[in-house]
């Protein structure tokens, strides 16, 4: 393999390791928006009783 395709190849690697992260990642945020969200329609229901 030239080294020119290797480069290309090492390249293409870290980039679908960094897409593999991002995913991971923004998979991540959205269980804690979930997570957020969920915590924040019990305390407006709670709010809602007591108004």
């Amino acid at each position: 393999m030239s080294q020119h395709a290797a480069a290309l190849q090492a390249y293409n690697i870290d980039l679908a390791k960094g897409i593999v992260e991002i995913k991971d990642r923004r998979a991540r945020v959205l269980r804690e928006v979930a997570v957020e969200q969920a915590e924040s329609d019990k305390l407006n229901g709670e709010l809602a009783l007591l108004t």
